[in-house]
């Protein structure tokens, strides 16, 4: 490695949460009653940047700690699985190993939120991958 540093594992584990289509009550420690209710709330909160968006979705990354990083991505109304929201949490373990959970709350119908929970396992893969070969920094 260059600089003469160790390197420190980066990617211990992925877990995926699916929540489905009950009620919305809490996702990636955040409570809130339904989808507007969650996103009324990130957008207020100062912690919060809004991230990349298109015609299909709004993301916003709260700033980390270094230790824990946290990633929001809320469908838009023309995204066919709308109203559904995604939450990618990546925390750095003692060992110094990241581990990469997603949880997704899917207002769609079942084929759609099958979907959509395939694009984002596939999205952390990719992501997953990228850091492991180093293309990440």
């Amino acid at each position: 490695m260059a600089g003469g540093g160790e390197a420190k594992p980066l990617i211990l584990a992925q877990a995926d949460g699916y929540k489905g289509l009950a009620p919305l009550r809490e996702l990636c420690g955040v409570q809130a009653s339904s989808y507007q209710a969650l996103l009324s709330k990130i957008e207020r909160d100062a912690t919060v940047q809004a991230g990349q968006q298109s015609n299909l979705y709004l993301s916003f990354s709260p700033v980390g700690d270094g230790k824990r990083l946290l990633s929001w991505t809320f469908t838009k109304p023309a995204h066919p699985a709308h109203p559904s929201v995604i939450c990618r949490k990546m925390v750095q373990q003692p060992s110094g190993a990241w581990t990469l959970t997603t949880e997704t709350q899917c207002g769609g119908t079942k084929a759609r939120c099958d979907e959509l929970q395939a694009e984002f396992t596939d999205l952390n893969q990719r992501m997953i991958r990228a850091i492991k070969q180093g293309s990440v920094r």
